[in-house]
């Protein structure tokens, strides 16, 4: 948690503010629970509570404001590569060019920087989610990024 607290710390969250926010995200424990069914009886199997050292509580009500402030300063650090269109948890990286040679080229290293932000910010990209899209009369002469699908649309 001490990413998310110099994060915030940076935006100015200090104080009492910030020691509320190292109250809600430290000391924190997790466990699994399954149920199942056998005839008409509910059983239920709970793992051993482990602590949770980083991100924030799933399901909570602070945890996608506590994303949105902690991935704040990810078009900063593109510096100007791309556009960038952020919504709760989903990043978006346009990009335009004149040429499908140059696209290609500031495409991969937007979208590598991009990875990089995500390591330094101990972030897992979810690669099943992650689409190349091209619009434009050249689109299908766009190459595509590695490793990323291509497609024709995609869903936010």
């Amino acid at each position: 948690h001490n990413l998310i607290l110099k994060k915030l710390d940076n935006l100015g969250i200090k104080g009492s503010a910030i020691n509320w926010f190292r109250s809600y995200l430290e000391e924190r424990r997790q466990l699994v629970e399954v149920k199942h069914a056998e005839g008409d009886k509910i059983y239920s199997v709970r793992s051993k509570p482990l602590p949770v050292k980083r991100g924030v509580p799933q399901g909570s009500v602070l945890g996608p404001m506590i994303f949105i402030l902690f991935t704040n300063d990810m078009p900063q650090y593109l510096n100007g590569l791309c556009n960038t269109l952020m919504y709760a948890d989903d990043t978006t990286l346009l990009s335009s060019e004149n040429s499908t040679d140059q696209l290609a080229v500031k495409s991969f290293i937007s979208l590598h920087t991009a990875y990089q932000y995500c390591h330094a910010n101990d972030l897992v990209v979810n690669m099943s989610k992650t689409n190349q899209l091209a619009f434009g009369r050249k689109r299908d002469q766009v190459p595509a990024l590695p490793d990323v699908d291509m497609k024709q649309k995609t869903k936010f």
